[in-house]
């Protein structure tokens, strides 16, 4: 199992047009990712899960529970998205997205704000009051000003190892895992919180020792296999994991020197495993192996 934190952040800018000359800002601030938010990271399809934004006038302190916003004044979808990773503590990537209200889609006494995946209230992936310094505010939008917010994304990985044994052909294996490359491209932050967890792209097998987080596997041999053979346990509310079974054919992943580790991409970063003994995979057989993606909400 890998776990991965995540946590969001808003920013809101008050403005007649021009958000470089704002009339209030109301800096980055933080949210409470909803239960049903954690859900949606098992099972919901690409770019749906930030696409509404809605502002409303309620101050009841947000609830894992929530659902929605308590008094809804407008609701608008997103205009871009950028991203990015740090290459520093506390690393993580990040996805940021943002949404216009033009004259008269939010005017009122905004206090509270939430994302979702749907146009309905309760659709909200996270739900934060407006704060500043830590205290609930409340901001004035007239109607002719915009509103322009912010939301941004973050996904940690889990910086700690995680360890095992899983019996293969009858022969029990011990591992290791850990994040690999971290604080680079392989955690760019491109597809953080736009895919289910844990969506595969590439295994990696290889006749070396897995590397710190910031680095993959060592090798004299390697071989790669895009996509491979995968299916994906349906999704259980609440559990926030989603298991992913792949299979490498009798072509693919053969070494050797047989495997010692691999290295698995994903959509939203990188994670390498060192086995010991190494697998005796060959081309008499295939190697069908099932690893767990896991989440939650992130604790500095």
């Amino acid at each position: 199992m890998n776990n991965s934190g995540v946590v969001g952040k808003y920013k809101l800018v008050v403005h007649k047009g021009n958000p470089e000359e704002p009339t209030q800002v109301v800096d980055w601030f933080d949210n409470l990712i909803t239960n049903q938010g954690l859900d949606s990271l098992g099972f919901r399809s690409s770019g749906s899960n930030f696409y509404y934004c809605k502002v409303g006038s309620g101050s009841t302190t947000p609830a894992v529970t929530d659902v929605g916003l308590v008094n809804v004044l407008g609701s608008k979808t997103g205009s871009s998205d950028t991203h990015g990773f740090t290459t520093t503590a506390p690393f993580y990537s990040w996805r940021r997205r943002e949404y216009v209200f033009t004259p008269g889609q939010a005017t009122g006494n905004v206090s509270e704000l939430s994302v979702g995946w749907d146009e309905t209230n309760a659709s909200a992936f996270s739900r934060a009051l407006v704060t500043e310094n830590g205290s609930p505010i409340t901001i004035t939008v007239l109607p002719d000003d915009y509103l322009t917010v912010y939301y941004e994304f973050r996904l940690y990985p889990n910086l700690d190892d995680v360890t095992g044994t899983v019996t293969i052909g009858g022969t029990t294996h011990s591992f290791i895992g850990r994040a690999a490359n971290v604080g680079t491209a392989s955690w760019t932050g491109f597809w953080a919180g736009y895919y289910p967890v844990g969506n595969l792209e590439d295994v990696v097998c290889r006749d070396g020792a897995i590397g710190t987080v910031f680095s993959n596997p060592l090798y004299t041999q390697t071989t790669s296999t895009t996509y491979p053979s995968t299916s994906y346990a349906a999704y259980v509310p609440g559990t926030y994991y989603r298991d992913v079974t792949f299979t490498l054919s009798v072509g693919q992943g053969n070494l050797t020197n047989f495997i010692k580790s691999l290295l698995i991409d994903t959509r939203e970063g990188s994670f390498q495993y060192e086995f010991t003994p190494n697998i005796q995979k060959t081309i008499n057989n295939s190697l069908t192996l099932t690893f767990r993606f896991s989440w939650g909400r992130y604790t500095p």
